[in-house]
């Protein structure tokens, strides 16, 4: 008779070695350590967008005052494609709720207002000339509500 496999993934990793987590995450830079105590503060549904509202893009170094050490806001990256839009208005597409990651086919939930911007694609220009135009995905706290244009 073959033996059943009594520990898991689970198990080893959280149960047997627990040191591992805390290591495995200061090796991917992700323990806390360095990130940026300034963040905006805007609180959830404070400002809510809605498809077609005007909004601004906050300039540049407004932006970056607000991302950690690895350029994100609440784990969205600020891509490098995101630059050249940054004090210029467009419309709100829609808002995220929810999105399919391409490499492991996990479909996320998005908890912080997070906007798809009309015209607002990525060129690839950071990523080997990719042609996909992929929308870009935008948080509240980098958008400013304007009254038309």
């Amino acid at each position: 008779m073959r033996r059943k496999a009594t520990s898991t993934y689970y198990d080893v990793i959280y149960c047997k070695m627990p040191w591992v987590v805390p290591v495995w995450r200061k090796v991917q830079g992700r323990d806390g350590a360095g990130k940026s105590t300034k963040r905006p503060k805007v609180e959830p549904g404070s400002e809510e967008l809605r498809p077609g509202d005007w909004v601004e893009v906050l300039p540049l170094e407004e932006i970056e005052e607000g991302l950690d050490h690895n350029r994100r806001l609440y784990g969205l990256n600020f891509m490098p494609e995101m630059r050249k839009y940054c004090g210029r208005r467009f419309k709100v597409f829609k808002r995220v709720n929810r999105m399919m990651l391409e490499s492991t086919g996990e479909l996320r939930t998005i908890r912080r207002p997070t906007y798809y911007l009309e015209g607002v694609y990525c060129d690839g220009e950071f990523h080997e000339g990719c042609d996909r135009s992929c929308f870009l995905l935008w948080r509240t706290e980098w958008l400013r509500k304007v009254n038309g244009v």
